[in-house]
């Protein structure tokens, strides 16, 4: 019977590397390792392979094609791997919707997980969401490195990857540091990393204003079907992104309150840094919908 194709790969980078894998052609301290049906059966490279991903401290999973095969594979490399949230992301990306779960831990603090969908620009005018989910589990008993936690993203994009490996690159090693010392930064770190709330909003304004003038300066009756159509699509757009900025505070808030957060000062101001650029955003954003109000009369 052929096997179940799927595709996959993971971003590992160990507790200590001297590696200097390129990540979109920049030299990070990243390594990259791919899976599929094909190579399931090389039994040598599997065994080197995975010796450098469970001795990970941070593992990026970017999948590229999703079937049942991949959460059995990923089962087998990282025991209680949560498949369910790995499902929720591919969804998520397939199906354009927004599921999210604000953070939450289980047994200890040192297992974490979350979904955050976070707005992006796809190109200059297009706006899309990004679904990343983490997970942080305590080490095994078995594990020889000296690491506390290991730490997951869950994504589909290769921008995850390029972004993340960029942050903890070289040049930031202070930035790594203290991933290690806390593995609840990566929380913190990734509202930083995809935070680009302003450029969305500014695009959305644009958006709003071309749309409004060509309606406006529009004498002909057929094309302003079409830019009413548009219109709605920018509205409903608006509404989106103002929910996932609510679902972003609450976050925040359920973040705010753990232990292990509230321990370390220089997270904790980080934590509470971060809901003061959500109020911003969100007065922004009631300022675009003021506007859509005034394009609907």
């Amino acid at each position: 019977m052929a096997s179940e194709e799927y595709y996959f790969r993971i971003w590992s980078r160990p507790l200590q590397s001297d590696d200097t894998s390129s990540i979109d052609g920049r030299r990070e301290l990243f390594t990259s390792t791919e899976f599929d049906q094909f190579s399931e059966n090389n039994d040598f490279f599997l065994e080197y392979q995975l010796k450098t991903i469970q001795s990970s401290t941070l593992n990026i999973i970017e999948l590229g094609t999703y079937t049942d095969a991949v959460d059995k594979r990923l089962e087998s490399i990282f025991s209680k791997f949560p498949c369910e949230l790995l499902r929720k992301v591919v969804e998520n990306a397939s199906s354009r919707q927004n599921t999210s779960m604000i953070p939450n831990t289980y047994e200890n603090e040192a297992n974490f997980y979350c979904l955050i969908n976070h707005p992006y620009l796809i190109d200059t005018n297009l706006i899309g969401f990004l679904p990343i989910a983490t997970w942080t589990c305590s080490s095994p008993p078995t594990d020889s490195t000296d690491k506390e936690a290991s730490i997951f993203i869950i994504c589909t994009s290769p921008i995850v990857g390029r972004l993340v490996g960029s942050h903890y690159s070289s040049a930031y090693e202070k930035r790594w540091m203290r991933l290690q010392q806390n593995p609840l930064w990566i929380f913190a770190d990734l509202l930083y990393i995809f935070g680009a709330w302003g450029k969305v909003f500014n695009t959305m304004k644009h958006n709003l204003s071309k749309y409004q003038s060509q309606i406006y300066g529009n004498s002909g009756t057929g094309p302003l079907l079409d830019l009413a159509r548009t219109l709605r699509g920018e509205i409903a757009k608006i509404l989106s992104v103002r929910e996932q900025l609510r679902v972003h505070k609450s976050a925040i808030t359920r973040f705010q309150r753990l232990n292990g957060v509230t321990t370390i000062p220089k997270l904790a101001k980080r934590a509470q840094e971060q809901p003061e650029d959500i109020a911003f955003h969100e007065e922004t954003s009631k300022v675009q919908r003021l506007s859509c109000g005034s394009l609907k009369t």
